[in-house]
């Protein structure tokens, strides 16, 4: 069967050149955490993700920012797929100018 490249019924074809990543793929930064979720101070561990969902509208992508602090939502922001690119940047940067214009008032942590 494989001198003749035939295929059992039934069988799907492998699927090759797929890949979610795009531009160069960078090396794992370890476990950096250590799966301990939890900060003695407000803004001294955030986490960030992404998540997608699908909707009658399509699909969406949220990309949340938590305080291990308290739990609390940092910043978050909600795009379609097709612009999912750029949000993870947004949501950052967004927590960041949020924080620094906190403590710009006054507020030492931020909050």
């Amino acid at each position: 069967m494989r001198e003749e490249d035939l295929v059992p019924r039934g069988t799907p074809k492998k699927k090759c050149g797929y890949s979610s990543q795009e531009g160069e793929i960078s090396a794992h930064p370890g476990n950096l955490v250590g799966h301990d979720f939890t900060a003695a101070f407000p803004t001294s561990l955030w986490l960030s993700g992404v998540t997608q969902f699908e909707i009658p509208a399509g699909k969406l992508c949220l990309s949340p920012i938590l305080d291990c602090f308290d739990g609390t939502t940092v910043s978050w922001t909600s795009l379609k797929v097709s612009e999912r690119r750029d949000s993870q940047l947004h949501a950052q940067s967004s927590a960041y100018h949020h924080q620094a214009r906190a403590r710009a008032s006054g507020d030492p942590l931020g909050l």
